[in-house]
């Protein structure tokens, strides 16, 4: 019984390892850490970076994600700027419901098209630009990827 545990172990152990590494994605000033196997691209204001899950074999939407940024933003406060957001998510999607507002986060359903979609949204101020990440999902995965948008989210620095 005593020789199971420590073989156990070994045997476990390059997946407790390889299931916690994540990727640096730095562009231009801001930087976040995705899992291994997402997507990275480089793009030019006002949308920074997009982000793309791994492709499933059952897949049928690839999760991802954007991160925007208006500069000179000094004009309105974040809750003025996410009620502004509102007007047109709701403008953009059937079916729109909003789930959550708190603090800086939005979550939403919504439809484009025949597609349904979940969203979630944070907001981050840094001297006068606003930065948007949005990391979507279908309703059905959404859990599934929940602590990978978290992670995302939490790990975002912008400089």
């Amino acid at each position: 019984m005593k020789k199971k545990g420590p073989l156990l172990f070994i045997l476990l152990c390059p997946f407790l390892l390889f299931s916690s590494e994540k990727m640096r994605v730095t562009a231009d000033n801001v930087s976040t850490e995705v899992p291994l196997g997402w997507f990275a691209q480089y793009t030019r204001t006002p949308v920074v970076f997009y982000l793309y899950s791994p492709l499933g074999v059952n897949d049928t939407f690839q999760e991802n994600g954007n991160l925007t940024m208006e500069e000179n933003f000094s004009h309105a406060t974040l809750e003025e700027y996410k009620a502004l957001a509102l007007e047109q998510l709701e403008a953009l999607y059937t079916n729109f419901r909003l789930l959550a507002d708190e603090g800086n986060t939005l979550t939403l359903t919504g439809n484009m098209g025949n597609l349904s979609l979940m969203q979630r949204q944070y907001y981050y101020l840094k001297g006068d630009a606003i930065y948007v990440l949005t990391l979507t999902a279908t309703p059905e995965t959404f859990a599934d990827y929940e602590g990978d948008f978290s992670s995302i989210a939490q790990s975002i620095k912008i400089k």
